[in-house]
């Protein structure tokens, strides 16, 4: 099953509906609104074309048609994919707003693609699910539109980010570990090992987790002993090493693992690209005016009848805007 999140934008939930602060119907915010960002609005017709879709795709999870059960499933799921679409558009509403701050546009290619995956999309729903969503042609080639640009935004700002992860960064080093919860056991357990003790039946003895082999690397230890605990090498103990979960003493086996060290660039690489969009998406939020219509949207049900089957906009988008915002090969954010 794909999601907006995989196969449109690639984006890390980032915070959302945190966005959506005040409630209630006032100055800007229109009856048929769902919310509204520093000027800009979302409608009930916008909103309805994701309820639709994440209904459909969350139908058969598990195998099990969960709106067709009777018990407290039904109505989780419901408030989930609710949730789950407040939380999207504000997400997009916000990254194109950054884009606004940013002057980055849509070029005219981009927006004829949108077009294009309004157009397919829209006609490919029945006249039911057309009179479900209230929404025209139009105004879905604007939600695709909507769509792209938060995609542009996004690849932008990765763009941004340095794309070079030294090998240093992303070591990772093979160890054996002994894992206590108490630090006085951990304690014990070091001064036996500096006098000689072995390593292998000490860990046999107190480590209170049967795993004693693991591959390292720098995120999984606490800031302040990192640089001390990837100095080691082969043969080496570490000093007792406190986490939130307990207290760690680590033997090196090996300092540098190559074939490890290149598969885990790609993972710091990803965090990197995802603090990036945090910071920028965090920095707006924190002077962002919104206010969401929160008794339309409490008032606003699926409609989980079978007469609504659509799920595709988000595959559609894929098939049509997905290949304009490739890292590296997006057309240039001033979108000539």
């Amino acid at each position: 099953m794909k999601t907006a999140k995989a196969a449109v934008l690639g984006l890390v939930c980032i915070v959302g509906a945190g966005i959506l602060g005040g409630c209630g119907i006032g100055p800007g915010l229109g009856k048929k609104d769902i919310f509204t960002i520093d000027g800009e609005h979302c409608s009930m017709a916008e909103a309805k074309v994701l309820l639709v879709n994440y209904q459909n795709q969350y139908a058969d999870l598990y195998g099990v048609d969960l709106w067709k059960e009777e018990s407290g499933q039904k109505e989780d799921l419901e408030s989930y994919v609710k949730d789950l679409t407040l939380t999207e558009l504000a997400d997009i509403y916000t990254m194109d707003l950054i884009g606004q701050e940013k002057k980055i546009e849509l070029s005219d290619t981009e927006k004829e693609h949108a077009g294009q995956a309004a157009e397919e999309y829209f006609g490919s729903l029945s006249e039911k699910e057309k009179a479900y969503m209230e929404i025209s042609q139009k105004e879905m080639e604007e939600l695709y539109e909507r769509y792209a640009l938060a995609q542009k935004v996004y690849t932008a700002l990765t763009e941004e980010v340095d794309q070079e992860v030294s090998d240093d960064e992303a070591r990772v080093m093979k160890v054996r570990q002994i894992f206590t919860t108490s630090e006085d056991t951990a304690r014990k357990v070091k001064a036996r090992l500096d006098k000689g003790g072995d390593f292998n039946a000490l860990a046999e003895e107190f480590s209170e987790t049967a795993k004693t082999a693991v591959n390292l690397d720098r995120s999984m230890i606490p800031e302040k002993d990192r640089e001390k605990v990837f100095a080691l090498k082969e043969n080496e103990i570490s000093d007792v090493v406190q986490t939130e979960k307990g207290y760690y003493i680590f033997l090196c086996v090996e300092s540098y693992n190559p074939e490890l060290t290149q598969a885990n660039k790609e993972k710091v690489l990803e965090e990197r690209i995802s603090k990036a969009v945090d910071d920028s998406y965090n920095a707006y939020v924190k002077s962002a005016r919104s206010k969401v219509n929160q008794k339309l949207w409490d008032e606003t049900k699926l409609d989980t009848s079978g007469d609504l089957s659509t799920s595709s906009f988000f595959e559609v988008f894929d098939q049509y805007c997905g290949k304009d915002y490739t890292r590296g090969e997006s057309e240039d954010s001033s979108g000539q």
